[in-house]
């Protein structure tokens, strides 16, 4: 009988569900549906997370033949996608009610020493999960599953990265970060914007819980002719998209992007641990004109 591996992976693809306000907001639009879908079929990145030995959880399938094709290109011998029977935007409490899956879940941990639990973003929900697998008695590894979950939203947000960022460089100054302001209203954002056109300044205008580029407006000063043009053609963005409301945003200064260099927009993620920083991937991102990445 074949031994399995000490150690594997349960890859949770929560993609979704790490928006699911923002995507739920405008859920009952045409619109709105496309980009739960969008994000939904986003999570079948997740194959490529951690390495061999490992079960993919995405809201839906991933395509058999794209599946298929990643497993011979990369040489992997024990990788099983998943999915619960009925697609959600919540996908751990979508894991939670599919008892079959979840029972399904909870014997392939059981069945190996260690068994990590790896996610896209922490949330109430994957909180849940967790504390289903502990009850099931089953001991796993889930290193991005901090104590405090108000510490992830703040630090996710876009308030809280750049209060955070903005301390970073009174200590560190080869820690920059472009001028800016934190609004607490529509009123307010449009002053800010008006103020950078004013001083012949492109800006961002980006709402605090946005992402993907949904949520952000690059205006740039060669677009509007005077505030007043300006200020129109935000408040139609206000109105039209669900998402810029009822949060704070931020309005900082725009930095032209030097495309020769990383794609002009590199993303970088760090895991930090006790024994200090680890980068864990660095790509080329690319940043449309219509602010998608």
């Amino acid at each position: 009988m074949k031994r399995k591996p000490d150690k594997t992976t349960i890859v949770l693809a929560n993609t979704a569900e790490a928006f699911k306000i923002q995507l739920m907001q405008s859920a009952g639009t045409e619109d709105g549906q496309a980009k739960i879908r969008i994000e939904s079929d986003l999570s079948q990145r997740a194959f490529f997370w951690e390495g061999d030995n490992k079960i993919v959880v995405t809201p839906h399938r991933i395509p058999r033949c794209l599946f298929e094709a990643n497993i011979q290109a990369l040489g992997y011998r024990a990788v099983k996608n998943l999915s619960p029977k009925e697609e959600a935007v919540d996908l751990s409490l979508a894991v939670i009610k599919d008892a079959k899956l979840l029972s399904q879940l909870i014997d392939f941990a059981k069945s190996h020493a260690r068994i990590k639990l790896t996610t896209y973003a922490t949330t109430p929900s994957f909180t849940l999960l967790i504390d289903r697998f502990k009850q099931a008695g089953v001991s796993i590894e889930a290193p991005e599953n901090p104590a405090k979950l108000d510490v992830v939203a703040y630090l996710d947000s876009k308030v809280g990265f750049r209060e955070v960022v903005c301390r970073l460089s009174r200590s560190f100054p080869q820690v920059k970060i472009p001028i800016g302001f934190i609004c607490e209203g529509h009123a307010e954002a449009v002053k800010k914007v008006k103020y950078f056109l004013n001083e012949g300044k492109s800006c961002v205008l980006k709402v605090n819980g946005g992402e993907s580029g949904w949520g952000l407006m690059i205006l740039k000063t060669e677009q509007f002719s005077d505030g007043t043009e300006v200020a129109r053609y935000i408040e139609k963005q206000f109105v039209t998209d669900p998402i810029w409301v009822g949060d704070r945003l931020v309005v900082g200064e725009y930095i032209h992007l030097n495309s020769e260099i990383s794609g002009g927009s590199p993303s970088t993620e760090v895991y930090i641990s006790s024994s200090g920083p680890k980068i864990t991937y660095t790509c080329e991102q690319i940043l449309t004109v219509m602010a998608s990445f």
